[in-house]
């Protein structure tokens, strides 16, 4: 059987609420009511039900606690506490240094706007130059409520804070804000504060501080992840990747596994060398090269790239740029790939000066 207070939270999390109707009786029966709207979404559930729940008459506000709204630790514990405070009561009741001791299980709830707002303004209270490290490494859901001008004013010394801070997911424009503040003041970007930053929000770092990341970072930090980031991003990186992994590029397949992130930003000529190595490179790898690169390849070096991969290239012959580099290849050379399409035995191709009315063309004539 469900204790009663798990029952009631997940009558609460599903957006129902006990409520009193009035009746012409002695008592007046207790009933569930849906208080959420049905557009209500899945993240919002909990702070709609305290919100929902609030007082429709709000008191007047006082800055001092009422007797029976005293919050202690144990209270905090409590996953229902919001539903209990109305803004001015939670304002009222929770600050100073109870609510710096205690901000862990502060921020670990679930409120309104209207609530986070004023615990907001008693955190700024207390720090009106801007929060400590240590506040920043609790702040949790409280980062909703912070504005541009409040995030530029934040001492975020340490990767761990950085860390904290983006685990909450907030947009890429507040994530890009709170990197710029830590890189802003003096932080490198080493690789605690690329792990920190990690998959979610290494595409959003601009060219400076692509810049100040160093192949050590890359080398001591936990693979990245790229498959989301501009081609520029990752052009910028995969040099630094290259120098970062030297001493392991005779070392197959650790230096291609180790490289494979960044492949997508490699030259030609890296790519020729690679090939001669036994990589055997997914054909999702192989698609995600760079046009212009793939297109100097040539079908040896493509099937070396491959290895037993090579099978599956069959299937996006009719795609670009696959097609494309197809039509540009000797047929006799693309057979070591099984593959047809390409420029039949004894043609040649010829490129047709641009012409201002004409679009390029590769005309094909047969050696005689």
């Amino acid at each position: 059987m469900l204790h009663p207070l798990k029952t009631l939270t997940y009558l609460l999390i599903a957006g129902w609420a006990v409520v009193t109707v009035p009746s012409s009786g002695a008592e007046s029966p207790t009933v569930l009511k849906h208080v959420l709207p049905p557009s209500c979404p899945p993240g919002k559930l909990l702070p709609s039900v305290v919100e929902s729940l609030q007082p429709s008459r709000r008191k007047r506000a006082s800055e001092d606690c009422p007797p029976d709204k005293t919050i202690t630790v144990e209270t905090l514990k409590d996953q229902l506490m919001p539903i209990y405070y109305t803004p001015d009561e939670l304002g009222a009741c929770l600050k100073g240094q109870f609510l710096l001791d205690n901000l862990p299980l502060v921020t670990a709830q679930a409120y309104t706007d209207l609530q986070m707002f004023k615990l907001k303004q008693n955190l700024d209270r207390e720090f009106p130059e801007g929060y400590t490290d240590e506040v920043l490494a609790n702040l949790g859901v409280l980062l909703e409520v912070m504005s541009e001008d409040d995030i530029k004013k934040w001492n975020i010394a340490s990767p761990n804070t950085l860390g904290a801070l983006l685990s909450t997911e907030p947009t890429d424009d507040v994530a890009s804000l709170i990197i710029q503040q830590y890189v802003h003041r003096g932080n490198p970007l080493n690789a605690a504060a690329l792990n920190a930053i990690g998959p979610s929000y290494i595409c959003i770092l601009n060219l400076d501080q692509l810049n100040m990341i160093n192949e050590q970072a890359i080398k001591m930090a936990t693979p990245l992840e790229l498959s989301r980031c501009s081609q520029a991003t990752v052009d910028k990186l995969y040099p630094k990747a290259k120098q970062a992994f030297s001493d392991r590029h005779n070392a197959f397949p650790e230096f291609y596994n180790l490289m494979k992130p960044y492949l997508r930003g490699a030259p030609a000529e890296d790519l020729k060398a690679l090939s001669k190595s036994p990589v055997n490179m997914d054909i999702e790898t192989f698609l995600g090269l760079k046009n212009d690169v793939l297109m100097k390849l040539t079908p040896s070096e493509v099937k070396g790239l491959l290895g037993r991969n090579a099978e599956a290239l069959k299937e996006h012959q009719s795609e670009f740029p696959i097609r494309d580099w197809i039509h540009k290849q000797k047929q006799e050379e693309l057979e070591i790939l099984g593959i047809q399409g390409g420029i039949p035995d004894g043609y040649i191709t010829l490129a047709r000066a641009p012409n201002r009315k004409k679009r390029r063309a590769v005309l094909a004539f047969r050696q005689v």
